[in-house]
């Protein structure tokens, strides 16, 4: 008996492509030029200053100091302007503080990585575009004890006041900086595509865009996103002015007009955080930042403790106990004669 083998099922593959060095080599040459021809256009661009200066739009800390760069500049009736870290940015509640018949402001606060003299001239802007106000410097522990700050976001903030071409903190990649991929998208791109934000900031805002209104539309006071935790919480809670605060103070009192008042608060701490004679050390605190700046003392003062349910970082609190803070901080505005 004879066993026939089955026939072979023919091949569905029609042909390969087998690409030799010559042609990959020509593949390659062909990106290059492209890249290095759509670089060149973009050189020539901003030589040209056919492109549009920077959107401030790459990411949060971006959007926060352009979005107050222009506030400060505009020209309203606000009684009081506050400035300092993001404890201010997200502490005081500005609707809160007009209930009743409060006080009318705006919210200048910015980031803690920055300097009491960048407070300060974000400050300056602010009275030289109103002609008048009061300046409340609002400020966090945290803040008071940094030992250095953020080179490039102080640059990022002079360059903005001084109307210069603003660099943003660029890519990770190197060639994409060299190339002027980075401008582009900082220029162009973020105008027409905007930057998706991460984490809780993304979750509750969306885009950079969207965070820009609502800064506007809230006259500066910006919500937070997150929880607090005590247990994964790494603040001491051991306080101190580090050695910069007073020269960086006396520079901020400097940046002012003679006669323009101002006052200085210290933002509150979670009280798991807080140590026993915290109250008394921000007293202290509070003293010598007032002498350092020529700042009015407080007739009441404000909490320096608040319960743990009451934030959402060491230094931020919830949106709900941001509207209680405020409308305490109202009261002691409104004394403020």
């Amino acid at each position: 008996m004879s066993i026939q083998q089955e026939p072979e099922a023919p091949s569905m593959i029609s042909h390969t492509y087998e690409p030799g060095w010559k042609q990959a080599g020509l593949l390659g040459v062909w990106t290059v030029v492209t890249v290095l021809t759509v670089a060149a256009m973009l050189r020539a661009g901003l030589v040209m200053k056919a492109l549009p200066p920077a959107s401030l739009r790459q990411d949060p800390d971006s959007v926060i100091l352009g979005t107050k760069g222009k506030m400060a500049r505009e020209k309203d009736s606000a009684a009081v302007v506050f400035v300092g870290d993001s404890s201010c940015l997200v502490n005081v509640d500005m609707s809160t503080l007009l209930e009743a018949g409060g006080v009318r402001g705006v919210n200048l606060g910015l980031l803690s990585y920055l300097s009491i003299d960048s407070f300060g001239r974000i400050a300056q802007e602010a009275v030289k575009s109103r002609g008048q106000g009061k300046i409340v410097l609002v400020v966090h522990p945290e803040a008071l004890r940094l030992a250095a700050v953020s080179p490039p976001h102080e640059k990022l903030l002079a360059d903005i006041f001084d109307d210069k071409p603003v660099e943003i903190w660029g890519s990770p990649n190197p060639v994409a900086r060299i190339l002027g991929f980075d401008e582009f998208r900082d220029r162009v791109g973020n105008r027409i595509i905007p930057e998706p934000l991460r984490g809780a900031f993304g979750a509750h805002y969306g885009f950079s865009i969207d965070l820009e209104k609502e800064l506007l539309q809230s006259r500066g006071t910006m919500q937070e996103a997150r929880t607090f935790n005590a247990n994964g919480e790494t603040a001491s809670g051991e306080y101190r002015l580090a050695t910069r605060i007073e020269s960086e103070c006396r520079g901020f009192r400097g940046r002012l007009p003679v006669g323009t008042r101002a006052r200085i608060i210290i933002s509150p701490v979670p009280a798991s955080i807080a140590r026993k004679n915290h109250e008394s050390q921000m007293d202290e605190f509070q003293a010598r930042l007032e002498s350092w700046l020529g700042a009015d003392p407080w007739a009441s003062k404000m909490p320096a403790v608040l319960p743990d349910t009451e934030f959402a970082t060491v230094t931020h609190l919830l949106p709900e106990a941001s509207i209680k803070y405020s409308r305490v901080l109202r009261e002691r505005l409104i004394e403020w004669q």
